[in-house]
């Protein structure tokens, strides 16, 4: 199994469900920052983003749907509900929150001025916010006390934001992004960020980032720089 991937990137929630799993699998490194994109990896990515995922004769895309596919496949009824199970609805929907709500809702509260919140399918952060937590309903896991691939695709966005301290205020989630970060399969996914390589413009996006982390009027300004970085790689 090969999973092209880049450090700090959605790729951590694929490689933390991989160790989730404890299955054998094979890093393929990609410079997001550089145009070039090979042959080999375009036939399983054909946007040229990760992650990326080659497992035999299946090859796909979107980190969601990775982690759903690995979680049917490699632990059904564990890390993912059974299609006949009444949790699985419930599974789908907090699969694609991160992805669908928060990402968005977090990138429109930092990078610019507000949209429509009746329009847009985020609404806006504070009723983002306020969803998580109406979700958690105070039990450590999205599905009350059972840990499944929906809390990795929501802890491993949690933990990206919560550098920016978004989360102040709201117990709750920062206490679930805190047991997120403690599974030893986290732990083993953030040794292999940190181990992996960084380019120049990666470095440069790892500092706006801490700067943005650590003083609230550097915020926009610092996730702006971060946006023209990456729309410099397309």
């Amino acid at each position: 199994m090969k999973l092209y991937w880049c450090p700090e990137t959605r790729a951590n929630r694929v490689v933390w469900m991989l160790e989730e799993l404890g299955v054998d699998y094979e890093t393929v490194y990609v410079d997001i920052f550089k145009p070039a994109r090979s042959a080999e990896f375009l036939a399983v990515s054909p946007m040229g983003k990760v992650p990326a995922l080659d497992d035999g004769e299946v090859r796909m895309c979107d980190s969601s749907a990775i982690c759903l596919y690995l979680a049917d496949r490699y632990a059904p009824g564990e890390l993912a509900p059974a299609l006949d199970d009444p949790d699985r609805g419930c599974f789908l929907q907090w699969m694609t929150f991160a992805p669908g709500v928060v990402e968005p809702a977090v990138t429109e509260m930092l990078g610019g001025p507000a949209g429509d919140s009746r329009a847009n399918g985020w609404g806006d952060f504070d009723r983002m916010v306020k969803t998580w937590e109406q979700g958690l309903g105070g039990n450590p896991w999205i599905l009350g006390e059972r840990f499944t691939a929906a809390d990795v695709m929501l802890g491993a966005t949690g933990v990206l934001f919560q550098r920016f301290k978004l989360f102040r205020g709201h117990p709750a989630l920062s206490d679930y992004i805190a047991r997120c970060e403690r599974r030893e399969a986290f732990q083993r996914a953030l040794a292999v960020d940190r181990a992996g390589p960084r380019s120049l413009p990666a470095r440069v996006q790892a500092l706006a980032m801490g700067a943005a982390a650590s003083m609230v009027w550097v915020r926009k300004p610092a996730y702006r720089l971060l946006d023209r970085l990456r729309r410099r790689r397309r």
